[in-house]
């Protein structure tokens, strides 16, 4: 769930809703962004799991799961393989990317980069994790999984930033 941006934005439209991270502090921020906003019609709960590891209750099923910014972090066929064994029949997985600092290429962006290197070496980290060098395309892992029915669309955003978001 990172920190509740997708759920947030979905609220209109869903009622019960699941927010799974591995991160106890990204449930934190998502809880403090979600409860307040929250009425009487919408149930949030909050789960510390690695999605490939994650159940929901005996017999709920979801209808929309979203992976925003992480799927390039998961065992995506594991955690395909798992949402088919809960899933609702018509239900769809919904994975949102965008360009991050790391491989946006405005001037800004490249020298924040830098300087990020320059502390923390050239490459690209997470946590104790490196990044690893990109797969397959999210379009033919969906494709060899249960959710083989993709559908690619190209959203444009302008998104302004502030330092504390670059500096996140």
């Amino acid at each position: 769930t990172g920190p509740g941006l997708v759920v947030h934005a979905l609220l209109p439209y869903f009622d019960d809703l699941f927010a799974v991270d591995a991160e106890p502090g990204m449930l934190t921020e998502a809880e403090a962004m979600l409860r307040p906003v929250l009425d009487t019609a919408h149930r949030l709960q909050l789960r510390h799991a690695l999605a490939e590891d994650f159940l929901p209750p005996e017999g709920w099923q979801p209808h929309l799961v979203t992976c925003g910014r992480v799927f390039h972090w998961l065992n995506q066929p594991r955690f395909l393989d798992r949402l088919s064994e809960y899933m609702a029949p018509e239900g769809v997985v919904a994975v949102f990317s965008d360009r991050s600092l790391w491989t946006a290429d405005g001037p800004w962006q490249q020298a924040a980069r830098e300087v990020v290197q320059d502390f923390l070496g050239e490459q690209r980290r997470a946590d104790d994790g490196v990044f690893s060098a990109p797969g397959p395309s999210y379009e033919e892992v969906l494709c060899a999984s249960a959710f083989s029915h993709v559908t690619s669309t190209i959203v444009a955003v302008r998104r302004q930033w502030e330092i504390p978001q670059i500096l996140g």
